[in-house]
């Protein structure tokens, strides 16, 4: 007999969710679609494209199979809510939520528009190196320099038999800019969960206390999750700067 696959419907209040300290930091996962619900909750087959997810202590983001960003969004952790994992930001289909089980081999996406993506955790294709699905940038304008300028033709009877030129591709992450996609190279920033001070009241009246701030660590200050993630000393740590061409703004 065929084993029936429950899928949850969460109605959950982001607002109310404490800050907390994610888990999983520092590890990527892949997962792979195998259901659509629509807003009349009609359910449908998925297309069975796969999504690489990196997590950090801050929440988590679609990625390549080494973790850097794809430039979907990144989603903040929001915390447990009834065994659930709640993550809330943009993705690659807007602004929406991750849901995942306790055990993280279950992924919900849940739309703004009420269609809701179930996924499951599995092993990653050989072939697979990144998310399959990849927001589409901005079309550059009209009088903009092409991707890729094709090498000059040289004449080998020229005089001095001509130089070597190296051929070089604009990074399509950051479009030529060098700048980290998340924070536009913008990297650090006041602490908002603390406004600066690095401790957070806990508790009422005279139960109040002064404790750590756990978004900033007691810092004061933000960093971007993405390139310059301190606290969690990310691989690709590189402050400001777009993680897949190191901030030269082309790829060779």
């Amino acid at each position: 007999m065929k084993k029936c696959m429950v899928f949850i419907f969460l109605t959950v209040t982001l607002a109310v969710l404490p800050a907390q300290t994610a888990p999983n930091a520092e590890q990527i996962a892949y997962y792979k679609q195998t259901a659509v619900v629509d807003q009349n909750k009609n359910r449908s087959n998925g297309d069975n494209t796969g999504q690489f997810i990196a997590f950090t202590k801050m929440g988590c983001y679609d990625s390549n199979k080494e973790g850097y960003d794809v430039g979907n969004g990144f989603l903040e952790y929001k915390g447990l809510d009834n065994n659930i994992h709640v993550y809330d930001g943009k993705t690659y289909w807007g602004q929406g939520s991750y849901f995942f089980n306790s055990d993280f081999s279950r992924l919900n996406i849940r739309t703004a528009t009420g269609i809701t993506y179930v996924y499951e955790k599995t092993s990653a294709p050989s072939g697979a190196v990144t998310s399959a699905k990849i927001a589409q940038k901005s079309a550059p304008a009209a009088n903009t320099s092409p991707v890729y300028t094709p090498p000059p033709v040289i004449n080998p009877s020229a005089s001095g038999g001509g130089s070597t030129v190296n051929d070089r591709i604009q990074c399509n992450s950051c479009k030529g800019t060098g700048r980290c996609t998340a924070c536009k190279g913008n990297y650090e920033s006041v602490c908002n969960d603390c406004n600066g001070r690095g401790k957070r009241v806990v508790g009422y009246g005279t139960n109040a206390t002064y404790d750590t701030c756990v978004v900033c660590n007691g810092s004061g200050k933000k960093y971007c999750v993405i390139c310059a993630d301190f606290r969690n000393n990310r691989l690709n740590y590189n402050p400001g700067k777009c993680g897949i061409c190191k901030g030269k703004g082309y790829i060779n």
